[in-house]
């Protein structure tokens, strides 16, 4: 594992350089790179794996957090600049906005992504009802939104410090995403959206998940994975198989 840049986490290279197949992971609201450190033992054999890093946790744990999605898409469009070969996009709840944004970014340039994997999000054209835009986000907020992601973690109940620093972090992404809005209704990927969500999701209806392929001109996907809305990482092999079949038969037919 290396760095590759102050806003990407090499988490395995690939063998051809800039020039592979990539993914990137896109962290949720709260979490960090290192969420999905192990994701590259399951992953396809040759793929590159990225993972963001967003300010404010982990390496930059120094940097305040940022509220404002489109400066981290900015950041993370710049760190791509020089990046030549196919692009994967993984964004979960909202990671998935910012790889919406990313992916409308790199096309607009005429550089598309191959395909984004739009996971436990609403998708942005439609009214997301927590956190309910312009509502201020206050801590009984935060908790309300830890229960319905699965409970609050013991470290955090126990540590005071801990859990205060949790409510700024998460607070701060909420402020995020409560300000992101869709904009042009006209904006549609050219690439395949491939769109997941959990089951028992409190945070997103399962009927909402299916309205992703709204957002595409291409064929699109969508599959329901049993869980909550963590399910991404509740159960890291099965969801990492349902990602790396979907990128094979991609390949598959560009390869024809």
């Amino acid at each position: 594992m290396s760095e590759a840049g102050t806003c990407l986490w090499e988490i395995r290279p690939s063998a051809a350089g800039s020039g592979g197949d990539t993914l990137l992971l896109l962290p949720h609201a709260g979490g960090s790179a290192q969420s999905y450190g192990a994701w590259a033992r399951w992953l396809p054999d040759g793929l590159r794996v990225l993972a963001a890093k967003y300010p404010g946790r982990g390496s930059r744990g120094r940097e305040p957090a940022e509220t404002d999605l489109h400066r981290v898409v900015g950041e993370l469009g710049d760190a791509l600049a020089d990046f030549k070969g196919p692009l994967y996009v993984f964004g979960h709840s909202m990671g998935a906005y910012i790889g919406f944004e990313l992916c409308w970014h790199r096309q607009s340039e005429g550089r598309p992504a191959q395909a984004l994997y739009a996971s436990g999000a609403v998708p942005p054209h439609r009214l997301r009802t927590y956190p309910a835009p312009g509502v201020r986000i206050t801590d009984e907020h935060l908790l309300e939104l830890m229960e319905k992601c699965g409970g609050i973690p013991d470290a955090f109940t126990d540590s005071p410090d801990l859990m205060s620093l949790a409510l700024e972090l998460i607070g701060a992404d909420l402020e995020l995403v409560n300000a992101y809005t869709y904009g042009a209704p006209e904006r549609r990927l050219s690439s395949p959206i491939v769109a997941f969500g959990g089951d028992r999701d409190r945070l997103v209806p399962s009927s909402e998940v299916d309205h992703w392929r709204e957002l595409s001109t291409a064929d699109c996907a969508t599959h329901l994975i049993p869980g909550e809305h963590l399910y991404h990482l509740d159960n890291e092999a099965a969801f990492t198989a349902a990602v790396s079949q979907h990128l094979a038969s991609l390949q598959e037919e560009w390869n024809e």
